[in-house]
């Protein structure tokens, strides 16, 4: 029997989005029987009160927990965290959807997997293809093995107990912080090394675009960001990765270097290249 309390806290970190934003809380009204209860821990970093509208346009629809932090998208969900009361834990970024009836499908995959800590999904597009990530066709348990697949902050789904213990996400580590990537799988390893259990199931899909376009200028440093943040992360787990891993993890831009066609591709992975190392030699300094 579901408890009186909420079965989900939604947190949502936003930066830069208003119509996206609208678009994932107009999703999220027909998530099955009303016995499936949830809430929005929308947390705003936003300057201006470009979000308030829609906040009070759909308070009578959903609850709507809305609160304001500091720059940086782990800051933002630690900050949503401690004002969770959600008995599952989910973390859609602002411009996410979550299909019809996909909160109560969640509920049925923690039955079905109740020996799992952790129900993971994968992130499609508009036409049902893989976005954000590489995902496999087929269930399976996650192990440590396959660290590098089958997930992104979106499509995990924590039974609270797991993001009280490990406590939440390392704020030095993805979008908006210096190491700008890495976040996500951070709270995996440290989940995984915890003893917590994940199962991948890709039939819970979540729709999230893939990247658009980016000036090449915008795109080389975003690389660069993004490769710091793989480097601190390996820097962070060493004892977690094993050798292999760590001549892949800088070896895979040189030869994405070598083999890509057109300049522009060779300076996005060079310059992805450079922010492993800066990231690696750089992080707990």
């Amino acid at each position: 029997m579901l408890s009186a309390k909420k079965n989900f806290s939604l947190i949502v970190s936003t930066l830069g989005r208003r119509d996206e934003v609208k678009a994932l809380f107009e999703s999220l009204l027909n998530q099955g029987p009303k016995e499936i209860s949830f809430e929005v821990v929308l947390v705003d970093q936003n300057s201006d009160e470009r979000l308030l509208p829609i906040v009070d346009s759909y308070t009578q629809k959903i609850s709507i927990v809305y609160l304001n932090s500091a720059k940086g998208l782990s800051k933002g969900r630690n900050v949503g965290i401690k004002h969770a009361s959600g008995e599952f834990i989910c973390f859609p970024d602002d411009d996410c959807e979550y299909k019809p009836g996909f909160l109560s499908r969640l509920v049925e995959a923690f039955s079905k997997y109740k020996d799992y800590d952790v129900i993971v999904g994968r992130t499609v597009d508009r036409d049902g293809n893989p976005s954000m990530g590489a995902f496999d066709d087929f269930a399976h348990e996650l192990t440590p093995k396959g660290i590098w697949r089958n997930h992104n902050s979106v499509s995990l789904f924590f039974r609270k107990y797991v993001i009280d213990t490990i406590k939440g996400f390392d704020e030095n580590l993805g979008i908006g912080a210096y190491w700008g990537s890495g976040a996500e799988t951070d709270v995996v390893i440290r989940a995984m090394k915890a003893g917590f259990k994940f199962y991948y199931d890709p039939s819970l899909e979540v729709y999230h675009p893939a990247e658009g376009y980016l000036a090449p200028e915008k795109r080389l440093v975003r690389n660069r960001r993004y490769g710091r943040g793989v480097g601190g992360l390996l820097k962070k787990h060493q004892d977690f990765f094993g050798i292999m891993d760590k001549i892949k993890v800088f070896v895979g831009p040189l030869l994405r270097v070598v083999v890509r066609p057109g300049l522009l591709e060779k300076r996005v992975w060079w310059q992805n290249f450079i922010g492993r190392l800066e990231g690696y030699f750089s992080y707990g300094k």
